[in-house]
């Protein structure tokens, strides 16, 4: 998993509201004639808008409109449709009242917040949706024409403006008011729970390329953030906005960004939150894993901060989706277009998304002049929309080594109710492909939201033309050592459900054992973390230093910044102890390296260890994952080598059960070998099991992380050597150049 492999890269916008003019000032600034038919300046206009052909007016909740504008002389169309799924059923507020907290279910105001394309001719058409609209109390918005970015803002009950974002962009980026970013690197891994169990209904990993992915966002706004505005729907209407955009940017690789909560801390904040975007994403991870989960659940939650930050725009934890610090800190500039930007490239860190930066990456759908993609260090015009192959590469790796297990349940309860032709196939209905005049669905009316008489589906891994696939098709390949093949049933369009090898099942070659679908062991852990060279040193280091209770060697950090020392029985389960070639990890995390050797008559052993500056709140990255074996049958987990059984609930399958022809699953039943049948592989069959629902064969596919290194010794002699701090700066330098 790519949490021990860290570069959280962030990006630093510099834009103090107190000397920098706020999205809003900009707008006011500025002189709006009648008419002008320069598309480089502020454009007014009075916005038309249509619901089946007739003139209406905002708030509008129609599951479609059309909006017609006054593009600088130009009649331009955009057909929007209500983005129901941003805000599930359960969606609430939570504020801080007269001496009381206060627990709002819904929305302050009707639901109004659209996702649309430009209408256009065939040839100019856009393969994705270009525009996020808010109709609440007039118009505002962005959306993408002739590749060149533009908003929409309301400057008075009728008269509305459009200007381009690379007007507002240069205001911003005068001689004084420089836009800083700067490379900041934080890594983080927590766990959910003390004990964990093999939840059969838990969401799984599945085909990033097939399957939508779903994040439930919590938005936490402070004290600062909530005097941007004084007013509680206010707020509410902004942090919705630009989630909707961030919707938006992710819908176009298959995940949907739910808003399942906001949280604003309108009379006093709940943490210490500074200028430093450090010390405020560690309080912030903190105050999330302890108290904001325990009532308001996410996959991923973002602080929304009015303070100015000295040195970041943004600060998120990289690879850490779905656990307790899959978190970020958002600066609010008031400024919608750009907050966006800020927001999706850091939650794009919690999905293990590293800069694109020096690398050969590109992406599709962009503005015909745009330079860089989402995750790009530099943020420059126009706008980024979508993400690198890079990034998708990125996340698609982190998925199949574990990452982000909990994006995979389907919202089937909106906020809004069911509506056919939105696309989305809610309650009642057997399909849905959109309104009768963009549906190209061959298997589904449009009209009813029923399949064609003669059709048996209309989407999913497991339809084709209309009709089942075979039983035995494979739906879902192996991803890594731990996990097993799924099959189409014949009689569903859906893939089963992900179904991997019981954990304490061998993998790596007997180094390790599978734990939730994956395979850890200290080796490949070290590889990852120092190239591939790396290696697990030797057991001296294992057993000198990491009883001592030091930085270069312990088992736990406590908030007086003490370093506990690993019992005995814990030494592989502390500080991950390795050798390399280098002296240098690949990841580039603010900390500090330790390079010890010991020499035993003519051996010598090296022993490399890095401990990150993160604080105490978070486990350090260079410590040995939980789920990595120290020993017969034991794991470790929270830093102490223990028993298998006692850390997950494992649904019981002995493989004598399989009559020598097949392994247990994590439901505690039979995958037989090919040629023979589930449920206990004794007789003559095609293999899999009773969850597989088809043909199958036990294949072993080669884990990201199960990696089995050659032992290579550093070249040289580096004899008590002791202790080297060395604050990485590796991707500061080159960047500090060009400020």
């Amino acid at each position: 998993m790519k949490v021990f492999r860290a570069i959280a890269l962030t990006l630093w916008w510099v834009m103090h509201l107190a000397t920098i003019p706020s999205y809003a000032d900009l707008l006011q600034q500025q002189s709006f004639p009648s008419l002008s038919h320069s598309k480089d300046k502020h454009h007014s206009f009075i916005p038309r808008l249509q619901v089946d052909g007739v003139e209406t007016h905002w708030p509008l909740t129609s599951p479609t409109v059309t909006l017609s504008i006054d593009f600088y002389g130009q009649e331009l169309i955009i057909d929007l449709r209500r983005n129901d799924r941003l805000i599930p059923e359960n969606f609430h507020h939570t504020y801080q009242g007269n001496d009381e907290t206060v627990r709002h279910q819904g929305l302050f105001q009707p639901f109004c917040h659209y996702h649309g394309r430009i209408r256009a001719s065939t040839s100019h058409q856009s393969q994705i949706d270009n525009a996020a609209i808010s109709a609440c109390q007039g118009i505002s918005g962005v959306f993408q024409y002739k590749n060149r970015d533009y908003g929409i803002k309301q400057l008075n009950d009728k008269i509305h403006s459009i200007y381009p974002l690379s007007d507002l962009y240069s205001k911003l980026n005068n001689p004084g008011k420089p836009l800083k970013l700067i490379d900041k690197i934080h890594t983080s891994k927590y766990n959910k729970l003390p004990i964990q169990q093999e939840n059969n209904h838990a969401r799984q990993r599945r085909n990033v390329l097939s399957q939508t992915l779903y994040v439930e966002m919590v938005v936490v706004n402070d004290k600062r953030s909530y005097g941007l505005f004084n007013n509680i729907t206010a707020v509410e209407s902004y942090t919705i906005q630009v989630i909707n955009t961030v919707d938006l940017r992710y819908k176009a690789i298959n995940v949907r960004v739910l808003l399942v909560g906001i949280v604003t801390w309108s009379q006093q904040d709940q943490i210490n939150v500074t200028d430093s975007g450090t010390a405020t994403l560690s309080q912030f991870s903190d105050y999330a894993i302890k108290t904001l989960r325990l009532t308001n659940p996410y996959d991923s939650a973002q602080l929304f901060t009015g303070i100015f930050l000295k040195n970041e725009a943004g600060i998120a934890y990289l690879s850490s989706m779905c656990y307790g610090n899959s978190v970020g800190v958002i600066e609010n500039t008031l400024n919608i277009p750009a907050d966006t930007i800020v927001s999706a490239h850091e939650l794009g860190h919690n999905f293990g998304m590293d800069h694109d930066n020096s690398r050969h990456c590109s992406c599709t759908f962009q503005p015909a002049n745009a330079t860089s993609c989402i995750m790009a260090a530099m943020v420059s015009q126009p706008y980024a929309q979508t993400f690198s192959n890079c990034s998708v590469a990125e996340m698609k790796s982190g998925l199949s080594q574990g990452l982000g297990s909990c994006l995979w349940n389907i919202p089937t309860k909106l906020f809004t109710n069911p509506i056919c032709g939105n696309g989305i196939r809610e309650t009642g209905e057997e399909c849905d492909c959109g309104s009768p005049a963009e549906c190209t669905s061959n298997c589904c009316n449009a009209s009813t939201c029923k399949l064609h008489a003669s059709a048996q589906c209309a989407t999913g891994p497991c339809c084709s033309n209309c009709t089942f696939k075979q039983r035995s098709t494979l739906c879902r390949a192996v991803s890594n050592d731990c996990d097993l093949p799924e099959y189409c049933s014949g009689n569903s369009a859906e893939c089963p459900t992900n179904i991997y090898k019981q954990s304490s099942t061998n993998c790596g070659n007997n180094t390790g054992y599978c734990y939730k679908g994956a395979c850890f062991t200290a080796n490949a852990q070290c590889r990852l973390f120092w190239g591939s060279t790396g290696r697990e040193a030797d057991n001296l280091c294992w057993n000198i230093l990491n009883t001592r209770g030091k930085p270069e060697g312990y088992c736990q950090r406590i908030a007086s910044g003490q370093y506990i020392p690993c019992a005995p029985a814990d030494i592989k389960c502390g500080k991950l102890q390795c050798d390399s070639s280098t002296n240098y990890p690949l990841i580039a995390i603010i900390g500090n390296i330790t390079i010890i050797s010991f020499t035993q008559g003519a051996v010598t052993s090296y022993c490399k260890s890095f401990t990150a500056d993160i604080g105490d709140s978070t486990q350090d990255p260079g410590s040995v994952l939980d789920g990595t074996k120290c020993g017969n049958q034991k794991i470790c987990f929270k830093q102490q080598c223990r028993s298998i059984t006692a850390v997950l609930n494992i649904t019981q399958c002995d493989p004598a059960d399989c009559s020598n022809h097949g392994i247990c699953n994590n439901k505690g039943h039979c995958h037989c070998d090919s040629g023979y049948a589930p449920p206990n592989c004794s007789n003559p069959g095609n293999g899999g099991s009773i969850d597989s629902h088809g043909n199958s064969t036990v294949a072993t596919a080669t884990d990201l992380v199960v990696i089995s290194p050659s032992a290579t010794t550093p070249n040289g002699t580096i004899r008590n050597q002791g202790i080297q701090s060395i604050y990485l700066t590796l991707l500061w330098f080159a960047l500090f150049l060009l400020i």
